[in-house]
């Protein structure tokens, strides 16, 4: 049987704000995590599709609380205000 999965945030940052996109944390270590991508998802100039599995992951930016003024993944690389 599989574990289930814990649920959080990876929260990126840029000039235009603060974007949370939701995923499955599957292991967290002291620093780094390994995270499944619930949506498709835009980090620098790279683009996940949703499904893929991140591996070293700063914890920090996971959360599991949204920070004021975030920009919500509805996914297909759609955002909503919060």
């Amino acid at each position: 049987m599989a574990k289930a999965s814990e649920r959080a945030w990876l929260l990126t940052s840029g000039w235009c704000g603060t974007f949370a996109y939701p995923v499955d944390v599957l292991s967290r270590g002291p620093k780094r995590a390994t995270v499944r991508l619930r949506h498709m998802t835009i980090i620098g100039t790279k683009r996940l599709p949703a499904g893929t599995v991140k591996r070293g992951v700063p914890v920090e930016a996971l959360g599991s609380v949204l920070p004021e003024r975030a920009l919500v993944s509805r996914g297909r690389g759609r955002f909503r205000a919060q």
